[in-house]
Order: C-alpha cells, then structure tokens, then sequence
C-alpha cells in the first residue's frame, strides 16, 4: 500500500440538503472505509473528539467524517425547524460516496456513531444491511426525555447546538424509532459493536445489550475503554482537552481509536480481508 496524505472537503447532498463533510486517510487502497457520525455538539464533525478520532483512523482507513443536517457547516431544515429526528438519508447519503468512490457497496462501509450519532447508525445498519457497525456511548432517550420537562431540556439542548427548532410535543413520537426497546429488539445483518467509557459504564443500557448478544451469538460486541468520559477526556477542561489533543497526546481517544481499529481489523478477518 503507498502512504500519500489526503484531507478534502466533501458536499453530499441528502433529502435536497447540502451536507459538508471531511475526506481523510494516508492510504491510496485503505483497510476499510468509514463514516463517523457526530453526537449533539454545536461543531458538529469538527469537535475534538470526531476530529481526533479521524485522524487517529485515517492512518490505516478512509475516514469520512460529516454534519447532519442542520449540524455544523451543513445546510439547515427548509422553515428553520426540524421536521423530525430522522438523519438516515443523511447517513445513507455518506455511506453510498465512499462505496461509489472506493468501488465498494453501501453495506461495507463500517459506520460509526456516538450518543446522539450511535442511534441513527445503528438505524441505518439495519437498512442498508452493514457489516460492521460501532455504537460508542449509546444513549437511552427513554432515560433523556421521559415527561414532557425532559422533552423540553432535549428540544433546547438540540437548538442550541443548531441554531434549528425541534418541537418538544411530537418529540417523543420523533424518538421512537430510537427507543432501544425498538432499535435493539433484533439482529442486525451484520456485527455490532457498542463502546463505552469507563466513566459511564453502560448499566442503564446494559440489559438490552445483552439481550441482543445473547439472540445474536457472535454478532455484538462490548467494549469499555479504561479511564474515559462519554466526551473521552476532549472536554474535561477546553485548556487541558485542547492542548492534549493539539499533541495528539488525548490517551482516551487514542484508547478508543485503537479498539475500533481492531474491531475493524478483526471483522475483516472474517470476511476474508487480507
């Protein structure tokens, strides 16, 4: 394989949406080709820790990291609100431009989410029939929204992160589909991984990850990363997380990079990947 370096700006479009998006990897042919999904932060694919987290992946993977809609330097909604919580076609639409360029198919683009960003993945999985797809820090919004006080905080966590409206009465209806109830009831085509820190070990989730793992043998599995937050040590203080990711000396990212690049590396093996 010959190294090179590669960083380029990316425009997807999705739902008639101009998404942004960032290309990167330091491999002309590379070992798999992914697509990270933010959670709910104002910068959407360019907070530390998405930005961390690729270059970290870059240098054995493609690395497409991009904003959902409304997120970041992606187009917002028509009307400046939400008209659900639905970022598929978002995902669909960054998985089907790493296929198309990388000569693959949409199902062997592994996809990456986290919080926010891990339940649309595991979503999607599900429609596009992924190989691989990794769930960090996976959010139960049964726990995040339950009464309408919750709904309301959620609404208001989201338009300030966007800028964008979400009505907090048909919230609930928007995240339905998102209920672990409901998005962990069965097994996915592929393998699925679930990753936590070990600051916020996954005991609320923890039972429908099991139950999943034990209808699915051999298809999911947990990780939990030593000594990490749900933000992996990128906003323990913005002087401290900043400067140590400047250094590319962020121990719990590189903790996290390395258990997906073996989780990659390792479901390659079984597909028979050299």
């Amino acid at each position: 394989m010959t190294p090179f370096t590669l960083t380029e700006d990316v425009v997807l479009s999705a739902n008639g949406l101009c998404l942004r998006g960032t290309l990167k990897s330091t491999l002309k042919i590379p070992g798999a080709l992914v697509v990270i999904c933010h959670g709910n932060r104002r910068g959407g694919r360019k907070h530390r820790l998405y930005n961390a987290l690729a270059d970290r992946l870059m240098e054995e993977f493609a690395v497409l990291s991009f904003d959902f809609h409304g997120f970041g330097e992606s187009q917002k909604p028509h009307g400046g609100e939400f008209p659900s919580f639905d970022f598929r076609s978002d995902i669909q639409a960054a998985a089907r431009y790493m296929a198309d360029r990388y000569g693959q198919t949409p199902a062997d683009v592994v996809l990456i989410g986290h919080s926010m960003g891990s339940t649309q993945v595991l979503r999607t999985a599900r429609e596009l029939d992924s190989r691989l797809a990794i769930a960090i820090g996976l959010i139960d919004y049964h726990r995040i929204v339950t009464g309408i006080c919750g709904c309301r905080r959620y609404a208001k966590k989201i338009k300030r992160s966007t800028g964008v409206a979400l009505s907090a009465d048909h919230l609930i209806d928007f995240l339905q589909p998102l209920m672990l109830d409901t998005l962990l009831a069965d097994c996915f085509h592929g393998h699925t991984c679930f990753i936590y820190g070990s600051k916020e070990a996954p005991f609320p989730v923890r039972r429908h990850i099991d139950h999943l793992a034990d209808k699915c043998a051999n298809k999911t599995d947990l990780f939990v990363v030593p000594r990490a937050d749900h933000m992996f040590g990128t906003e323990r203080t913005r002087l401290l997380a900043g400067s140590a990711n400047v250094r590319g000396k962020n121990d719990a990212v590189t903790r996290l990079a390395a258990t997906i690049k073996e989780t990659i590396l390792q479901n390659n093996k079984k597909r028979g990947h050299n």
